[in-house]
């Protein structure tokens, strides 16, 4: 059986013989056609090969710029600003040009010089405030650490949508909710420490919740994968190393109590959001279910929990970003959940042996009550 060659040509003229389209706009059709497999074109090999030149470019600029400022931090700033400036320019270029090869490298090299611009802006800010209030002196131990993380945090708000690039969007965000995490660890009172941890993570799952409303604009979904991945990196934090978030017991009891607490409500929230219908939680697989995760937040590490909502939210939302997040965090962190147990083997042996039955017995439940097929 030989199939009929399928092409623009051939798709424009039964569309028009079918009178789906009017044979005027055929030849814009086709254009646009062309014009989108000529962007695709240069996605392999001339966009590697364009992504290596841009990047070894900025960073002979960064570099060559670095070695003249040592002495004039001032400049610093002047160049962060002009960095960032060009590259906004270079965005408003590319966005009036056509989708050629030209576009993408004004793309990428606008990405790489507003990414150097941040830098020398956010690094001239930090050096210029240890100038003015001493190295050694109180007020800079205090605050050198929230510097860089403030000026960071202001350029990403004002460039988040005057430059409306997402990758931009979801690094510059990233960085500032990590530079967060960093600022509140160097903290030196492990009660405000733990304080500012808690804050965090109340703030990055309330910005990944813009991934589950509708009503908020899709500009904003960079801005929720990254709260997304540093509540990973705060929660993994919390779970893995919670022995060093402060050497007195009642600080860190209080951050993990608060961190469990909060994700197994959330858990439970999102069995009932999943569910649909209240009537349904009354039923019996919707008891086992609140009681399963009930028990989970209560006998499991954070991470375990969090993973959870994770898979719930990619199943329900078909977001296989936010669905595989949680299939790659769930082994980790079960892996080092177990390894940091304070037992002999053998109890660790019997906890993994039972985990395995439970599961185990979850799923013939599932089956056997076809609750899989509803």
């Amino acid at each position: 059986m030989i199939k009929n060659a399928i092409n623009a040509k051939n798709l424009i003229e039964s569309l028009i013989i079918g009178n789906f389209i009017d044979s005027s706009n055929s030849k814009k059709i086709k254009n646009y056609i062309d014009s989108d497999r000529q962007e695709k074109d240069f996605s392999f090999s001339q966009n590697i090969f364009l992504s290596i030149g841009v990047f070894i470019l900025s960073i002979c600029s960064y570099t060559y710029i670095t070695t003249i400022m040592f002495k004039l931090n001032w400049l610093f700033m002047f160049f962060g600003i002009f960095y960032i400036s060009l590259a906004l320019l270079l965005s408003k270029i590319s966005r009036d040009a056509s989708k050629n090869l030209r576009n993408k490298s004004l793309i990428q090299t606008s990405v790489l010089i507003m990414c150097l611009g941040k830098i020398l802006f956010v690094f001239g800010c930090s050096v210029k405030f240890a100038e003015l209030v001493g190295v050694e002196s109180t007020l800079f131990l205090t605050f050198a650490p929230w510097v860089p993380t403030l000026v960071l945090l202001g350029t990403t708000v004002i460039t988040y949508n005057t430059y409306g690039l997402n990758i931009d969007r979801f690094y510059s965000s990233l960085f500032v909710l990590n530079m967060m995490l960093i600022a509140a660890i160097t903290t030196r009172s492990p009660w405000i420490k733990n304080i500012y941890i808690c804050l965090l993570l109340v703030v990055e799952i309330a910005l990944s919740a813009i991934l589950i409303l509708p009503r908020i604009a899709k500009s904003y979904h960079p801005l929720g994968y990254a709260s997304l991945f540093s509540l990973c990196i705060t929660v993994f934090y919390i779970s893995i190393f919670s022995s060093i978030l402060s050497s007195e017991a009642v600080p860190r009891t209080i951050i993990l109590n608060f961190s469990v607490l909060i994700l197994t409500s959330i858990l439970i929230g999102l069995i009932v959001w999943v569910a649909g219908n209240k009537e349904y939680i009354k039923t019996q697989p919707g008891v086992i279910a609140l009681v399963f995760a009930t028990l989970i937040g209560a006998i499991s590490t954070p991470g375990i929990t969090l993973s959870l909502c994770f898979l719930i939210i990619g199943f329900k939302q078909s977001n296989k970003i936010v669905y595989y997040l949680g299939i790659i965090l769930m082994p980790i962190v079960l892996s080092f959940y177990y390894y940091n147990l304070n037992t002999t083997l053998m109890i660790k042996s019997g906890i993994l042996i039972a985990s395995g039955l439970i599961l185990l017995a979850g799923r013939t439940y599932i089956i056997s009550k076809k609750i899989d097929q509803e």
